[in-house]
C-alpha cells in the first residue's frame, strides 16, 4: 500500500476498530428505576447526539509504527444514516479527501494523485473486525452503542459507572458519566487475537441543546501500539449548505488496496 494513504486509511480504520461485531440488543420496553444500572443505560441511549447535518473542523494528532507523530489538520462533513466526508491537510494544504457512504469508502491521495475505492470488507481485513456505518457514525460522535446484548456493572456506586460484556473472545467494557450519562470511553480487548483498543472522550459542550464531545483519544494497544488523539475548534450544526464534494481529477490514477 501506498505509504501516505496507508496513512489516511489509517485514521478511518482505527475509528472503525470498535464497531467489531454487531450484538442482538434487548429491546426495552419499560423505563427502569432511577439511580440503579439499567437506567444509566438507558439514559445513555437517550442522550445519543441527534443531528440531520453536522460540520465539524479541528486538529488530530496521529502516532504510528510507520509514520510517527504526524499533526493534521481536518473537516468532518456529516449526514445522519448516510454519508461521512472527510478532509486532511497539512500546513493549509490537502493531503487526502475521502467519502465514506453506507456500503463504500472513496479516498483520494492528492500527494501522489491516487484514487481508491474499496467497500467496507476491505476495512474489515485490515483491522480484523467487522465494520459497520452506524457504529462507525456513533464511535465519531461518542454515541452510546453497545456490542455485547447483556452487560454487567462492575460498581454501580462508581462515576462513571464501567459496565462489561462479552461478544464471542471479545470483552467490551463501557465507561458512562452518571452526572449526564454521556459515554465516557470504550475498551476493547480479545486476547485470543492478540487485539486491545481504547477510546476516551471528554471536553463535553454544548451543541443545540445537547452535549457532544469536542476532545478525544483511540489508543490501538495491540497487535502494535497506535494513537490518534482529537480536538473539535469548531461545530457547525444541521447547517443547510454542509458539502460532500468529491470531484475525481482526469489525472488521478485508481488502485486496488491491499
Amino acid at each position: 500500500m501506498i505509504r501516505r494513504i496507508n496513512v489516511f486509511y489509517f485514521f478511518i480504520a482505527i475509528l472503525i476498530i470498535f464497531s467489531s461485531c454487531k450484538g442482538t440488543q434487548n429491546a426495552t420496553t419499560a423505563k427502569p428505576k432511577k439511580n440503579s444500572p439499567k437506567y444509566t443505560l438507558y439514559a445513555a441511549k437517550k442522550e445519543a447526539f441527534d443531528f440531520k447535518t453536522l460540520s465539524v473542523s479541528g486538529k488530530v494528532y496521529t502516532s504510528f509504527p510507520e509514520m510517527g507523530s504526524v499533526s493534521l489538520n481536518y473537516k468532518l462533513n456529516m449526514k445522519s444514516d448516510s454519508l461521512i466526508w472527510v478532509r486532511i491537510s497539512k500546513l493549509g494544504f490537502e493531503a487526502a479527501r475521502a467519502k465514506i457512504s453506507r456500503d463504500s469508502v472513496w479516498v483520494l491521495d492528492r500527494m501522489q494523485n491516487v484514487l481508491m475505492v474499496s467497500d467496507f470488507s476491505l476495512l474489515e481485513s485490515y483491522i480484523g473486525f467487522q465494520a459497520d456505518f452506524e457504529l462507525l457514525e456513533d464511535i465519531i460522535l461518542g454515541n452510546y452503542n453497545p456490542v455485547p446484548a447483556d452487560l454487567t456493572v462492575q460498581d454501580k456506586k462508581a462515576d462513571p459507572q464501567i459496565f462489561y460484556g462479552a461478544e464471542g473472545a471479545t470483552d467490551f467494557y463501557y465507561s458512562i458519566r452518571t452526572t449526564d450519562f454521556k459515554l465516557g470511553g470504550i475498551e476493547v480487548k480479545n486476547e485470543m487475537g492478540n487485539q486491545h483498543a481504547r477510546v476516551e472522550y471528554g471536553d463535553f459542550k454544548k451543541v443545540a441543546e445537547q452535549l457532544m464531545a469536542h476532545k478525544g483519544s483511540i489508543e490501538v494497544l495491540a497487535p502494535q501500539g497506535s494513537s490518534l488523539k482529537f480536538q473539535h475548534n469548531k461545530v457547525n450544526f444541521n447547517p443547510s449548505n454542509v458539502t460532500f464534494k468529491f470531484r475525481i481529477p482526469d489525472n488521478y490514477k485508481r488502485v486496488v488496496p491491499n
